[in-house]
């Protein structure tokens, strides 16, 4: 029996946090994704409408031709938000830059940081609140696997990077990144890949919570309104 878990939205779209399912070694990730779908109706309407999932094989993510194998875990998620970590916790300004303030020797001559926040307001609805949602740890290997491929490209000398998980409000701080360089243009040009790569490719997810509504934030800021799901397969 593999332990199944859903994430996200598509934990809205299939009613359950997880099960445990018997999945043959030799089931290719694309017949597991047809038992999903014949399984939860929901499911089935929104990949059918064009949307993806991604499969992760014991945290690896999985093409369709692959096999699941010996897993002892399989997670469906939805295409990443990002938004994530190296480290989770409180991103703390004064506390990122004392961490990267460690690595300002030699010839560093300049330090480069970003902190992120909660928008009180967007398309004109007064946000009430920012949830992430994490998948440990898998989450923070994602990001350390980011800082690295930043840290070769770049040639810079540190980068820190922290995010919060959970609940966050209007005003809060959702991440900080801090990088320490030659010069400043090497801190500013890493620094801004590094927060594109963080959006695009960090396997952590945001639920916004707004007057109007709770929305699912994918890829590049597109939102998937949470009221599409509510209706149950039994009324479809």
């Amino acid at each position: 029996m593999a332990k199944i878990r859903y994430l996200s939205l598509i934990r809205d779209l299939t009613g359950v946090d997880g099960e445990e399912l018997d999945v043959k070694k030799e089931t290719k990730v694309s017949e597991f994704i047809g038992l999903l779908r014949k399984k939860y109706p929901k499911l089935d309407e929104w990949i059918e409408s064009g949307e993806t999932v991604i499969v992760l094989v014991d945290g690896s993510p999985k093409g369709e031709e692959d096999v699941i194998g010996e897993a002892n875990e399989i997670a469906v998620i939805p295409p990443v938000s990002g938004g994530g970590v190296k480290y989770i916790g409180e991103p703390n300004p004064a506390e990122i830059i004392e961490k990267i303030k460690a690595t300002a020797k030699g010839d560093v001559g300049a330090i480069a940081l970003f902190l992120g926040i909660v928008k009180g307001e967007v398309d004109g609805k007064s946000v009430k609140r920012l949830e992430y949602i994490t998948y440990e740890p898998y989450s923070s290997k994602s990001i350390e696997q980011i800082a690295g491929d930043i840290r070769r490209k770049h040639g810079i000398a540190g980068i820190e990077i922290i995010h919060a998980a959970g609940a966050r409000y209007p005003g809060d701080y959702t991440i900080a990144i801090a990088i320490s360089a030659r010069s400043r243009r090497e801190a500013i040009k890493a620094l801004s890949e590094a927060i594109e790569k963080i959006k695009e490719e960090a396997l952590i997810w945001k639920l916004e919570v707004r007057e109007d509504g709770e929305y699912w934030i994918l890829g590049d800021g597109r939102r998937v309104p949470r009221k599409i799901f509510e209706a149950t397969s039994n009324n479809r």
